[in-house]
């Protein structure tokens, strides 16, 4: 019994000791849209996976009926295609692959996440993308913000910012998502304790069960 209660009490303090760790999700996009990874491509969505933290990437476009896509392109980053794919997920339109008018690139996480850090690309792949007094729309879990006058310094305008679901729309700018930096938002202790405790009960009771 000395030895059944030493297990559970190991186990419960790992749990209490991952509790308030963030885990921590780099998103390369740049990367993955060359050849060696997932390459250039369209999909809706498009699935990424890094540090335990998921996300699904969907185009949107209220210019017209066609087809939207989210869309990596190499060199430039995450966009978005609404002219629709070929057979081999390219962008019917080579040029129509960032987020231009009338477009929104939306991401869904598998959790609430913050983000850490995000970097663009202009439509021309460079980095020195919003002039001062440029603005994008940024909706996070529905809640709309204009985030106005813009330049390279105010990237950090998006550092802090927590939700589950991020659309990034066209205001007077088109762009990429170069790189996007995200943290999962830990359980709080209580909640950690509580489930660290079921798991232990029930592991009890099995145990019990087996030495009748």
């Amino acid at each position: 019994m000395k030895r059944l209660l030493v297990i559970v009490g190991a186990a419960l303090l790992a749990s209490l000791l991952s509790v308030g760790v963030s885990k921590a999700a780099i998103f390369d996009f740049v990367e993955e849209a060359k050849p060696a990874n997932m390459g250039e491509m369209g999909g809706q969505p498009l699935t990424f996976t890094d540090g335990g933290i998921t996300v699904d990437a969907r185009g949107y476009w209220t210019g017209g009926a066609g087809p939207a896509a989210a869309y990596l392109d190499g060199g430039g980053g995450l966009g978005v295609c609404h002219t629709g794919l070929t057979a081999t997920l390219q962008c019917v339109v080579p040029s129509d692959d960032n987020v231009t008018v009338t477009e929104t690139l939306e991401l869904i996480f598998d959790r609430s996440v913050t983000i850490a850090s995000i970097s663009f690309r202009d439509a021309v792949h460079g980095t020195a993308l919003f002039d001062l007094g440029e603005t994008l729309i940024l909706k996070v879990d529905g809640a709309a913000t204009a985030l106005g006058g813009l330049d390279l310094a105010s990237w950090a305008a998006f550092s802090g910012v927590t939700g589950t679901k991020f659309e990034f729309s066209y205001v007077d700018e088109e762009f990429y998502i170069d790189t996007l930096t995200v943290t999962a938002i830990p359980l709080p202790p209580a909640i950690a304790l509580f489930g660290a405790a079921l798991f232990g009960l029930n592991w009890l009771s099995r145990r019990r069960k087996q030495a009748i």
